[in-house]
């Protein structure tokens, strides 16, 4: 007889009362890995006995919660029943509850004043006003603090008035929309920030502390930024318990102590692990890698690990999250070997002078480096396969990149706006050059294209300071402004096989010479239209400029 069958037959027979079978006899039958747990079930009933049954393999060993509840500011008998329902969780859906680490008490002092002028936001106390007209990279949008450097009530003062401004249809180019998205992202941090902080001590103490939504970590500060200065401008945005808790807070002592999760937020499996932040997948072992403490991270140097250990565990860290770096003063950073994945504005808009990406990467996602001014060169290693849109765009000081050779295309303005690039290898199997790819890079004077190449897409070279037309054997088409202001360019010449599109060639200044397909011999408007702007093209074409011949 099996063990099952066995187990079943004898808690029947202590639910009829038809046999006595004591804990000890029946024990002696027993001989699986579920012994401990029938021992204290069998004189229970049957439901409880054959859960035991169910259960035997579900249990785990270890019970972290229990290790780790030493600084909690619970009973020990709610501690003792959080630990008893724990013990029936499979080790593979592990959660918060299972690593809960310990609460700390931080208190962050309140600036005398909390006015406009208190902490950062006196920097944006001038705000200057949107511009009446929008260029492409107006002085204004250059000249403003970032969003995360301004006190409550500039923040919401210069949100206002941008959307004041939008709303009254007066120009909303780019950079005043780019403006307002990035100031309402970091109102509503602060407003999470507090709803979470005071979600939180409202209800830790309370009865149902394993159902309440912790405060998180300090990302990015949030938290801090806001007690920091004055909240009232934002009383109108927040839960009514978060203003009748504010409203509380003594002003005199100037200061407020709020308990938090040290190692832990309310997002399942996020974990600070030294001075880093990281989101631990317990199925798979790897981790990707959050940020860090963006008010400790000025003028410091980091190392993204190849491992983090949590919880007598050993993660991979794969990953690289989107906006981990962002806007940080922080030094420099080492990548260590068997990262894969560098998120979208991962380093974007910081101002270390290099980087070297491992070669375990295999791709880089959309504006990862994007608007890094004191970086001068970059190498991608042969292991990357993909790169999203603008990955390295506005890196003014870059001047010299060499591609991965198994780099089919080049993604959308790759390089747009790298005013100081010269020197670019590209993989040698491209068959595209994609739209503002090599945009207002005006120091590019001269690119060598894989014989590959059969497309140069809209605004490919605009603005830049080419000096000839790359044309390769696989050319067919070359689009819409694809050339559009390159001023040095004196003569093109196209094999007859190239389609070219309106504008490719506007505005170019210097072009005194014109070698093009016989097709456009008829079509004379599409011509026109082609060399718009260009010195030798009239406003109204009769007769086709001596300039011009046809092959």
């Amino acid at each position: 007889m099996n063990t099952r069958r066995l187990l079943f037959l004898s808690a029947l027979c202590l639910t009829m009362g038809t046999t006595q079978v004591s804990a000890q006899s029946f024990l002696k039958k027993i001989k699986n890995k579920g012994t401990q747990i029938i021992k204290e079930a069998a004189p229970k009933p049957v439901k409880e006995v054959m859960d035991a049954v169910d259960n035997a393999n579900k249990a785990p060993k270890n019970n972290t919660s229990a290790n780790r509840s030493g600084n909690r500011t619970i009973t020990q008998n709610r501690s003792t029943q959080r630990v008893r329902a724990n013990t029936n969780r499979r080790p593979s859906t592990r959660t918060q509850a299972d690593f809960e680490p310990a609460h700390k008490t931080i208190t962050i002092k309140l600036y005398k004043g909390l006015g406009i002028k208190t902490w950062l936001g006196r920097k944006a106390f001038n705000t200057p006003q949107p511009p009446t007209q929008c260029p492409k990279q107006p002085a204004w949008f250059e000249s403003l603090p970032q969003p995360i450097e301004l006190d409550n009530a500039s923040l919401i003062a210069e949100s206002k008035m941008i959307n004041k401004w939008v709303k009254a249809d007066k120009p909303s180019c780019e950079p005043v929309l780019v403006r307002r998205e990035l100031l309402d992202s970091e109102v509503g941090k602060r407003i999470r920030a507090l709803d979470n902080a005071v979600n939180y001590l409202n209800n830790a103490d309370s009865q149902n502390e394993n159902f309440y939504t912790p405060a998180g970590p300090l990302e990015q500060d949030a938290f801090k930024r806001t007690m920091q200065s004055d909240y009232s401008p934002l009383y109108p945005l927040l839960a009514d318990e978060t203003v009748a808790y504010l409203k509380s807070i003594n002003r005199t002592s100037k200061e407020v102590s709020v308990r938090v999760y040290e190692g832990n937020s309310s997002q399942e499996n996020r974990m600070q692990i030294g001075e880093m932040w990281f989101d631990l997948n317990f199925q798979r072992n790897n981790a990707r890698l959050i940020g860090v403490d963006n008010d400790e991270s000025i003028g410091k140097d980091y190392t993204v690990p190849s491992t983090v250990r949590y919880a007598g565990r050993t993660f991979k860290v794969t990953e690289i999250e989107s906006a981990a770096f962002a806007d940080m003063k922080i030094k420099s950073v080492t990548l260590s070997p068997g990262l894969k994945t560098i998120g979208s504005h991962a380093f974007s808009r910081t101002r270390i002078t290099s980087i070297n990406i491992p070669s375990t990467v295999t791709m880089i996602d959309s504006y990862a480096f994007h608007n890094m001014p004191a970086i001068t060169s970059i190498t991608v290693p042969n292991s990357v396969t993909k790169i999203g849109n603008s990955a390295f765009s506005m890196c003014t000081a870059l001047t010299e990149v060499t591609l991965p050779v198994r780099l089919e295309k080049l993604p959308n303005a790759l390089f747009f706006g790298c005013k100081a690039l010269t020197k670019v290898t590209l993989p040698q199997n491209i068959t595209k050059i994609d739209m503002s790819t090599f945009e207002d890079c005006k120091a590019l004077t001269s690119i060598s294209l894989p014989q590959s190449v059969a497309v140069i897409d809209q605004n490919a070279f605009k603005n830049t300071a080419l000096t000839s037309v790359p044309v390769t054997t696989s050319l067919k088409s070359i689009e819409s402004s694809a050339f559009e202001g390159c001023n040095r360019i004196t003569s093109v010449s196209l094999p007859s096989r190239v389609e070219v599109e309106m504008f490719a060639f506007k505005n170019c200044k210097a072009l005194k010479k014109v070698v093009i397909g016989s097709q456009y011999k008829t079509r004379t408007d599409e011509l026109q239209m082609i060399f718009y702007g260009c010195p030798f093209m009239p406003q109204r074409m009769t007769t086709i400029p001596a300039c011009i011949t046809f092959n």
